[in-house]
């Protein structure tokens, strides 16, 4: 089955979808919902997204697991190992990425 939850940002309309053991969707793009209800995995997000907004939080606990390739799948564990509040480049980035 599959579960949402719908919150307003300080950047705007975030949605978040879930199966029964993973956030796999949080995404600023319209989604429809209808049909969807919360579920502890989305309500639990949304709390700590709404914590991450208001400056109470820094990492994320809940789980995800995001459809992806491979080469998505490693380049998504790698955005994990930037620390808050570090600034990048794309460059150095790219670089730790094989």
């Amino acid at each position: 089955m599959n579960y949402a939850s719908v919150i307003e940002s300080p950047i705007g309309k975030i949605t978040i979808l879930a199966d029964d053991d993973f956030v796999y969707t949080v995404t600023f793009a319209e989604k429809d919902t209808h049909g969807f209800y919360e579920n502890d995995l989305t309500r639990n997000a949304a709390n700590q997204l709404e914590d991450y907004f208001k400056g109470d939080l820094r990492e994320f606990s809940f789980p995800v697991k995001q459809k992806g390739t491979e080469f998505q799948q490693e380049v998504w564990q790698n955005l994990l190992n930037i620390s808050y509040g570090e600034i990048t480049s794309y460059a150095k980035f790219s670089a730790h990425i094989p």
